[in-house]
């Protein structure tokens, strides 16, 4: 639990693979793409991870604690609006080329940051937590669902 809450506001596609860790009645029952099809779900993962996640905010692992679906929000509608703007000045100018690029561009670093999130994270939780006291990792849980999040999010609209 404690990964898939340090990783749904900051890397959120690392989140949704997590939550096929859950158990059953723990995930959505709703599969990513909303049943769709296979294109709606990788598009969906692609451009916006954060919606699934912020529309099953209260099924997953029985409801995510603290401020985590309000930043879901916050950062998808901030990465939205990115890649709109993004796109939107390439037409503007009638550069499409460079505005994909920008997009690709985006995308790449997107993926950076969840790889750095994942490997922190995945360091924390697997190397540190067994030796560090518990009042310790308590605290580390509530600043990952109370003041990471806040920190992902102001992160989100100075981009």
């Amino acid at each position: 639990m404690e990964f898939l809450t340090s990783t749904i506001s900051t890397a959120p596609r690392v989140a949704i693979y997590q939550m096929k860790k859950l158990p059953a009645n723990a995930r959505p029952t709703v599969p990513l793409g909303f049943g769709h099809g296979v294109i709606m779900a990788w598009l969906e993962w692609l451009f916006i991870p954060g919606y699934y996640i912020w529309v099953h905010s209260g099924t997953i692992a029985g409801g995510l604690p603290g401020l985590l679906p309000a930043i879901c929000v916050c950062r998808m509608s901030c990465r939205i609006l990115q890649k709109l703007l993004v796109i939107g000045n390439g037409v503007a100018t009638k550069k499409i080329s460079v505005a994909m690029t920008s997009l690709m561009l985006v995308l790449f670093f997107d993926f950076v940051n969840e790889a750095v999130t994942l490997i922190f994270v995945y360091v924390w939780v697997h190397f540190l937590w067994p030796f560090v006291p518990a009042f310790l990792c308590d605290f580390g849980f509530y600043l990952s669902i109370y003041i990471f999040p806040i920190i992902a999010g102001f992160q989100s609209l100075a981009s």
